[in-house]
């Protein structure tokens, strides 16, 4: 697919990854950078390297680059591990069950870890604000280098992932209407938060299938790389 020459990145998790792996024609030559798996701090840390890429390390405007930048649950984490010699990102009741990480002798550690950082170290609201500090941040250096982008919110937590906290985790999808329109987070419908949107639309398998698969389905994967299309074009053609 033609871009206009632009250069196009997909920041994400296995929700932006879905809909490059169903083939919608528009994301033939997109560069991904996003993966199943992926916490805030994984697309932070990716979406840093390509700014330093595009800019060859702030010395120089990107030469039409597009970004679309797709946020996770905030109860992901990613940590380096001096074991393992990579980063790890937690968001499993058993870290030993997820397909990104390597199954070795630490990984009843790897759990006890996640376990106390969700029990006495973890607080939606507070992940969200630090996210969104980030994001001040991350908005100055791409408008200042010419970078086109979009960034939205999928959802606040994924209770499934919690259920190794010793404490009751509940959802409470925050939403800071000032800081969400400052960054220019954008909104479907009347919803900041993807998921919701989704769950109003019966777009997840859940919603459908009866089984617990938050993802979308083939058919609305397809849906959301219309939705994703037609920001790019909106965003390059400077229609917003």
């Amino acid at each position: 697919m033609d871009y206009k020459g632009y250069k196009f990145y997909l920041f994400g998790c296995s929700h932006t990854a879905n809909v490059q792996c169903d083939t919608f024609p528009f994301f033939d030559n997109a560069i991904p950078l996003c993966s199943g798996g992926n916490c805030n701090d994984k697309i932070i840390r990716d979406l840093k390297d390509a700014i330093l890429d595009v800019t060859d390390n702030f010395t120089k405007k990107a030469d039409k680059v597009y970004f679309n930048i797709q946020f996770t649950y905030f109860n992901r984490i990613e940590f380096y591990s001096d074991i393992d010699e990579k980063y790890l990102t937690f968001h499993s009741p058993n870290v030993l069950n997820q397909h990104f990480t390597t199954k070795n002798e630490f990984g009843d550690m790897y759990d006890k870890f996640y376990e106390t950082w969700l029990t006495y170290f973890f607080d939606e609201e507070t992940r969200l604000k630090e996210l969104l500090r980030e994001c001040r941040i991350l908005k100055n250096l791409m408008d200042s280098f010419d970078i086109k982008f979009s960034w939205y919110l999928w959802a606040g937590m994924h209770l499934v992932e919690t259920t190794n906290s010793k404490k009751e985790l509940i959802e409470k999808k925050v939403v800071l209407e000032k800081e969400f329109k400052e960054l220019n987070f954008e909104k479907f419908d009347d919803y900041w938060y993807f998921e919701d949107y989704a769950i109003k639309h019966k777009l997840r398998l859940i919603d459908t299938s009866g089984n617990n698969d938050q993802h979308l389905t083939e058919e609305n994967n397809y849906l959301l790389a219309d939705i994703i299309a037609k920001l790019f074009y909106s965003k390059t053609l400077n229609l917003i």
